[in-house]
């Protein structure tokens, strides 16, 4: 499989890291950024793979069967959908959208042009939600009707530098 990957973000890196242990199943080809320098150093660091100064770009010249979206939250719906009609399968980072009406969007382009959209949901199989599905497996908490997570992390001064961070308009939280 040829997988793309838009942003070259701190997140970005584990995708490519997860790209390249499934190698030689899957290779990654191409990564697009704005920052052309961020692009190559990034490039660089992960293989070589062709660099692109725009997802539209990417989405045009390199012939993926996936592309990962790890760009900042507010970017997330508009470039999924641009992958799903260039007819690339997309993985989101989380969220997928900032809005139920972009989910709804994503979820019509999906269904029309046959192209599934995922988000990464990592914590499916950190301990603690293994350790319940396994409660739930053996029938400790009887037979769950509804339930609700929240999980809260702790995150430093410097992790809200990065200026669409903690705020609703641009990560869907505040």
């Amino acid at each position: 499989m040829r997988a793309g990957i838009i942003g070259t973000g701190a997140i970005a890196r584990a995708h490519a890291t997860a790209i390249a242990e499934l190698d030689p199943r899957i290779t990654l080809v191409g990564v697009a950024d704005l920052d052309p320098a961020r692009a190559v150093e990034f490039a660089d660091r992960f293989g070589g793979p062709a660099t692109y100064a725009t997802a539209d770009e990417l989405l045009a010249a390199a012939d993926l069967d996936i592309v990962s979206v790890c760009t900042p939250p507010q970017t997330h719906a508009p470039l999924a959908i641009a992958a799903m009609r260039a007819g690339v399968p997309v993985l989101v980072e989380k969220p997928t959208a900032l809005s139920l009406a972009e989910v709804d969007e994503l979820a019509a382009v999906s269904e029309a042009t046959g192209v599934p959209i995922l988000t990464v949901y990592q914590h499916r199989f950190g301990a603690a939600a293994l350790r319940l599905r396994r409660l739930v497996a053996d029938g400790v908490l009887g037979r769950p009707l509804v339930a609700t997570c929240e999980t809260l992390w702790h995150r430093p001064d410097e992790y809200f530098a990065v200026p669409w961070r903690g705020r609703w308009d641009t990560e869907g939280g505040g």
